[in-house]
Formats: C-alpha cells, structure tokens, sequence
C-alpha cells in the first residue's frame, strides 16, 4: 500500500471466517513479509495452523503451497490452499477506500490501518 511516498507491510491473521486475530501495522514496505511474522509475538506463540503462499517457509504450523507439485494429489493440495486463501484478497487494502492513497505520516497509517481492522 503505498502513501505519501512509502510503503507498509503489514500482518494480519484472520480465521476462516475472515475474523482478524492478529494484526502488526508497524513495519516499512522494504520489510519482507516472512520476516514480520518471523519477529511478531505470535510466531513463537501459534496454537494453530496457517495458510501461507509462497513467500514463507513452510513450518510445521504455517501451510505453504508446494513448490514442484508432480503428483495428482500434491496438485490437489496446492489447488485447495490457494482456493483457501483467495480470502485474503478480500482483506487488503481494497475493504476500505481510505486506506488506498492516504495523506498522513507512515506511523499514522499504521494507526488507521488498525482501526479498520477493528471495525472488520
């Protein structure tokens, strides 16, 4: 998302309901996705198991898609996860028009970026 000439990565976890249970506005757009969920409190904390595409590393709780899918039912998995996760589209930026082009300091859009996901 960009604003006011910066980026922002941020981290939200939802569940499949696409109910928010985590959320990390904090962090510069130059910051990989992997590494906000690597350094956020609920890595080392997770009680669950999450979808995740191809930018992270599959862990025992975090599912990715299958790099080299070759067999029908490795095939079905990376259908079924991205299916799963198609979700998340529905959860970027595009649920609320104020947060496309914002005219306030990064650590302000942090800020509204929270707040809209409180109103989720």
């Amino acid at each position: 998302m960009t604003l006011i000439g910066y980026n922002l990565t941020f981290q939200m976890i939802c569940d499949a309901d696409c109910l928010v249970s985590n959320l990390e506005a904090k962090w510069s757009g130059s910051v990989h996705d992997s590494r906000v969920f690597r350094t956020s409190p609920i890595y080392e904390h997770i009680l669950c198991v999450l979808l995740g595409d191809e930018g992270y590393a599959c862990e025992s709780f975090l599912l990715t898609p299958l790099a080299d899918s070759q067999t029908p039912s490795q095939q079905a998995y990376n259908h079924a996860q991205q299916n799963k996760g198609s979700y998340r589209d529905d959860l970027r930026p595009s649920w609320f028009q104020c947060l496309h082009h914002l005219r306030v300091s990064p650590d302000r859009a942090c800020d509204v970026i929270a707040a809209c996901a409180v109103v989720l």
